[in-house]
């Protein structure tokens, strides 16, 4: 999988607001330069925004504040153009009529036409390839498990060779050896091809190990942004997530998170 251009892009998010009606979201939402041949990790407990803040990046909702990419609206840019921001969300809900082939191939249609090239084709069963879910292509997505489902969304994504990724929890449903493999893949993506790479993760480990920078949001704002290690602070675990937990040291030097139990005070039983 070549990623379309080899050039790194930069995505850049200013005071941005987001709301569901009368009832705010976000507010005044500006991220740390996210730049391309970066793994960013988008961190917070549940509802704290994170799929709410993607969906406002690409357009799904509207408000105050600028996303730029390279400078400019990416609402300018077509739908297709692989500068464009490329969303893959935690439902990826697709017509379950349709093979895996066939639902990796629409994603990826980059004309106005129903004639499929040979270009086209091949480039879904490199993606399937890649993946490693090749042997699922005239499956249809109805027979599928929800790991594999997922799997499909994910190449769905790929398919479009995006500068920019954002990935809304692409691991939640993946067995633990999966779970790496994708995350050594997108870590491949940004390193050697210059994607910016965006994903909102619950698992801090792997935000330890394959962040380049990871940025926490708690009601509707961001709280940290940096370096995982210097922003994964028992302070700041205590504050985002209720938890008392430390970062280690493995025997390899590697960081991994230790929880030691709630902050919160549960009244005796009686």
């Amino acid at each position: 999988m070549v990623i379309a251009s080899t050039a790194r892009p930069s995505l850049t998010v200013t005071d941005l607001d987001a709301s569901y009606g009368a009832r705010i979201v976000l507010r005044g939402i500006t991220l740390p330069e996210l730049r391309g041949g970066q793994i960013t990790a988008l961190l917070g407990p549940n509802a704290a925004g994170k799929s709410t803040l993607f969906r406002r990046i690409v357009g799904q909702l509207k408000g105050p504040g600028v996303v730029a990419i390279d400078g400019h609206d990416p609402a300018s840019l077509p739908q297709l153009d692989p500068a464009r921001p490329c969303y893959l969300p935690q439902d990826t809900a697709a017509n379950a009529v349709l093979t895996v082939f066939e639902a990796v191939l629409l994603a990826g249609k980059q004309g106005g036409t129903w004639r499929v090239s040979d270009a086209e084709a091949d480039r879904v069963s490199r993606t399937l390839d890649l993946l490693e879910i090749g042997d699922l292509a005239a499956r249809h997505l109805a027979e599928l498990s929800g790991g594999q489902r997922q799997l499909v969304g994910l190449a769905q994504a790929l398919v479009r060779q995006p500068r920019i990724l954002l990935l809304d929890e692409p691991t939640s449903a993946l067995d633990l050896q999966r779970q790496v493999e994708v995350l050594d893949l997108l870590r491949q993506l940004a390193r050697e091809q210059g994607a910016c790479i965006v994903l909102a993760i619950h698992d801090l480990n792997q935000a330890l190990r394959y962040a380049d920078q990871v940025v926490v949001l708690g009601g509707g704002r961001v709280i940290a942004s940096g370096e995982p290690k210097a922003v994964l602070t028992p302070a700041l675990l205590s504050e985002a997530y209720g938890v008392q937990a430390r970062v280690e040291q493995c025997s390899r030097g590697l960081p991994f998170l230790v929880v030691d139990g709630s902050t919160r005070i549960r009244s005796a039983s009686r």
